[in-house]
């Protein structure tokens, strides 16, 4: 196989091309806070902050024991580094931490331009300005969910799989591929289908080879002894997961979908340019198409058949299609080089269309504009110093920013804590109240402040003492979970979270 870096610099401006990327990333990060899915916040970024100040909301997952700590562990070191320099605000540590995630995205951004190359310098510039401007990657760069951390993980991989073979190369490729199944086991079949292409592109190096299987073992080997030391039984998180999630159906709980699901959101996400690029990619051989489409129906085959499905499990199949979108590209561009005067402008038009989508689809969303009240909400009372107690009479918990958001250690209520309550005497209870705008007046509060359709309440005679509702805030229960199934008593010989009520 041919390597490109072997022969031919890197293109100059690939650098520039990476920058302009970042900004893009960037101004999501400073304009727009929106969340896709509670798990961003609550899976993850609320578990670094209960490893790091000592409170937090305990969703399901984590009293049972069927995520690993790795993300939240590694979330918590900017948060640690936050606290000691005594910055420790959501209004410093949420952009920052979002920041960190969109440097990591621009792997991206370099990756696929050097999976290009193996096709050809054109195809690599392409697959690079699509993935700087493409809008999915533009708003997940700022996510900390192991769908996206793993295709990172898996796009490295591959980029160590076709350069040329040496240790750092095969040393590389053993240990992203092994961390890539780590943050996302559904994903092991790709890994699979990679490790059948380097026996066979590697097949003359035996030396690489051994470095690659041993890097691959050591790095999962280390995976379960990491669960070892944070949940007490090695690879239990992943053992749990399956045992809850397959063995009890606990997945199905949250939804079942249609077999063609995944196709079906890719088509609409990508307006159609995905299904039509795998066909204008496969009008001309081209070196490892065959690997790229592999790699791609494992992907979405193996998400399909599980019932419960969500758009974002696939992240790592949207690399894939802007790596073929890029070769498709390059093919139309060779066929119109032969039809100079008839096709000789088309490539430059659908650039320009591309790029117009691009910029359409984010727009289209209010991404660059659009601020969720409910955790403008949170953040606001995060600035405020006389925060007590919070009455949540607007959405569940997990429609909030948590604890990540308010960074206050007070009790969180939600309507169902308040039923048996008159409203006259919420005041005993709570200092702030986050509400419809339409609301009905609440005795003794006063909005002080409104996002969009939420108004945040004060307390405008507070007790000497707050009175403490029944029942415990930080550990929302799951429905049928929570008094279905016995929680499994965990012995870790490591404590990474702080003992309950302590602030570190």
């Amino acid at each position: 196989m041919n390597h490109p870096s072997e022969k031919q610099p890197w293109w100059s401006y690939i650098h520039a091309v990476a920058a302009i990327g970042l900004f893009l990333r960037l101004v999501l990060v400073f304009f727009s806070d929106r969340g896709y899915h509670p798990d961003e916040i609550f899976q993850y970024l609320e578990q670094a902050h209960r490893m790091v100040f000592g409170y937090g909301y305990i969703p399901w997952e984590y009293r049972f024991g069927i995520r690993s700590l790795i993300i939240p562990i590694a979330l918590s070191i900017p948060l640690r580094l936050i606290k000691a320099l005594q910055l420790d605000s959501p209004d410093i540590y949420i952009p920052f931490i979002k920041s960190i995630l969109c440097l990591l995205s621009l792997s991206l951004i370099y990756g696929l331009y050097a999976l290009g190359r193996v096709v050809s310098e054109s195809v690599g510039r392409a697959a690079a300005v699509i993935a700087c401007f493409w809008y999915e990657l533009l708003v997940f760069a700022q996510k900390p969910t192991p769908e996206c951390l793993a295709t990172y993980l898996t796009v490295g991989a591959l980029v160590c799989l076709v350069s040329r073979p040496r240790w750092q190369t095969a040393l590389g490729l053993g240990v992203m591929s092994a961390g890539t199944i780590a943050l996302r086991l559904q994903y092991a079949p790709a890994i699979v289908i990679v490790s059948v292409a380097m026996l066979v592109l590697w097949r003359s190096q035996l030396r690489q080879l051994a470095i690659a299987a041993a890097a691959f073992v050591v790095t999962l080997g280390l995976v379960g002894y990491f669960d070892y030391l944070t949940w007490g039984l090695w690879f239990g998180s992943y053992y749990q997961n399956y045992l809850y999630n397959q063995v009890y159906g606990v997945s199905s709980i949250f939804g079942k979908d249609p077999f063609l699901y995944y196709f079906s959101k890719l088509t609409l996400a990508s307006a159609g340019i995905f299904p039509l690029s795998i066909v204008l990619a496969i009008k001309k051989r081209v070196p490892l198409l065959a690997l790229w489409l592999s790699l791609l129906a494992s992907i979405l085959f193996t998400h399909s058949f599980i019932a419960h499905k969500e758009y974002r499990f696939v992240f790592a199949a949207i690399p894939l299609c802007l790596l073929l979108t890029a070769i498709a590209y390059g093919n139309l561009q060779q066929f119109c080089r032969r039809y100079p005067h008839k096709y000789g402008r088309l490539p430059q038009l659908l650039a320009v269309l591309l790029v117009a989508y691009t910029c359409f689809s984010i727009f289209d969303t209010t991404v660059l504009t659009s601020r969720n009240p409910l955790l403008q909400g949170y953040l606001y009372l995060s600035r405020q110093p006389n925060v007590s107690a919070v009455l949540n009479l607007k959405s569940e918990w997990y429609e909030t920013g948590g604890y990540y958001y308010l960074h206050h250690h007070v009790p969180i209520y939600l309507p169902r804590d308040v039923n048996a309550i008159e409203p006259a005497a919420y005041g005993q209870y709570v200092s702030d109240i986050l509400c419809d705008r339409n609301q009905a007046m609440i005795p003794g509060f006063n909005t002080v402040q409104t996002f969009q359709a939420i108004d945040i309440r004060h307390n405008t005679n507070p007790p000497e003492r707050y009175a403490q509702l029944p029942g415990d805030p930080y550990q929302p229960q799951q429905g049928g979970v929570d008094g279905v199934f016995p929680q499994p008593v965990f012995h870790p010989p490591v404590q990474v979270f702080p003992p309950r009520g302590h602030q570190p």
